[in-house]
């Protein structure tokens, strides 16, 4: 029993591990896409300066730059969004984790109780929640 719960908890923490890693990395890649937001948004108000304040030329170039702001905003909104996604993902992964840890923990707990007091239970459907009573 002892070397299954073993084993349980290594594979769960490898899953959590991997997790984890996902999850950094997406936190640094919505940094990273942020940063390239803001940094277009600063340009995007100095083509609306330029728009309102320039000479015929310099508001056609601004027009024209716009636009193909305009674009990357779109892009990175699409990204932002899927990383979004991701995360959310993510997330729901590592508590469905979570869970697993706290099943093996409780269990092992619940068994141990069981035996001591009236034998032998199965406990396959046990939830957290159903053990934390026993404190």
């Amino acid at each position: 029993m002892l070397e299954e719960t073993a084993v349980s908890s290594a594979k769960i923490m490898e899953r959590m591990e991997a997790t984890l890693g996902n999850l950094e990395q997406m936190s640094y890649d919505t940094i990273n896409t942020t940063d390239q937001l803001v940094t277009l948004l600063g340009t995007a108000r100095d083509y609306n300066m330029q728009m309102r304040d320039g000479t015929e030329a310099e508001r056609a170039e601004a027009s024209k730059q716009m636009g193909v702001m305009l674009d990357r905003l779109l892009n990175i909104s699409f990204l932002l969004n899927n990383l979004s996604h991701q995360l959310e993902n993510e997330t729901a992964y590592q508590r469905e984790t979570s869970y697993a840890i706290c099943k093996i923990i409780w269990n092992d707990r619940y068994r141990a109780y069981c035996m001591s007091t009236a034998g032998s239970y199965a406990v396959d459907k046990l939830t957290c929640s159903d053990v934390r009573e026993l404190k």
